[in-house]
């Protein structure tokens, strides 16, 4: 499944509002980039 910027940021915001952290299984290197740029907290399989 592919995230736009603007699904993962949401995302990431509001697990952060609710105190839950956020993993994201990836591979992909432009994968991983965004997730760390949303604020994941965890790459699963990088």
């Amino acid at each position: 499944m592919t995230w736009f910027d603007e699904e993962m940021a949401a995302l990431t915001a509001i697990a952060r509002q609710l105190g839950v952290p956020v993993a994201v299984h990836t591979g992909a290197a432009d994968g991983c980039k965004q997730a760390v740029r949303c604020g994941a907290r965890s790459l699963e399989h990088a």
